[in-house]
């Protein structure tokens, strides 16, 4: 990363307004924890970013909210269904 593009990963990532502003559209409030630590694993599994690291990380905490609400989708029919 370029200094322009350095961010501060863990104090993003423990902004949960910031979060939120990704994910509450996505997962209920009561996710943002899980969603922040799903994100947080992803990120530092990853490569980084290429360029922009503030949207890329935006982007990993919206993939992160995806998952987790595919998974509560799934949940919810399995338990319907049973």
């Amino acid at each position: 990363m370029e200094g322009s593009d350095r961010i501060d990963l863990p104090a993003l990532l423990g902004d949960r307004r910031w979060i939120a502003g990704i994910a509450l559209g996505i997962v209920r409030e009561a996710e943002l924890d899980d969603v922040a630590q799903d994100a947080w694993l992803a990120a530092r599994a990853s490569a980084g970013p290429a360029r922009n690291a503030r949207a890329w990380l935006a982007r990993v905490v919206r993939r992160a909210a995806l998952q987790r609400a595919r998974g509560a989708g799934r949940r919810d029919r399995r338990e319907r269904a049973a």
